[in-house]
């Protein structure tokens, strides 16, 4: 019912090939590296909130 509304509303299929567990665990992990410093070539934008509940600088 779920994946029929989504279809509903943006008009297209949705994606069953993607884990949501994975992803919010990759996810995570990219946003982890990047306030660690050691992922710079990435940017997430809509995708995380500006502070996940640490302090930002």
């Amino acid at each position: 019912k779920v994946q029929e509304k989504v279809k509903a509303f943006f008009g297209r299929e949705p994606r069953r090939d993607v884990n949501p567990d994975e992803a919010v665990a990759v996810g995570a992990a990219i946003q982890g590296g990047v306030l660690q410093g050691e992922v710079k070539d990435v940017l997430l934008l809509d995708v995380t909130p500006l502070s996940l509940g640490i302090e930002t600088l």
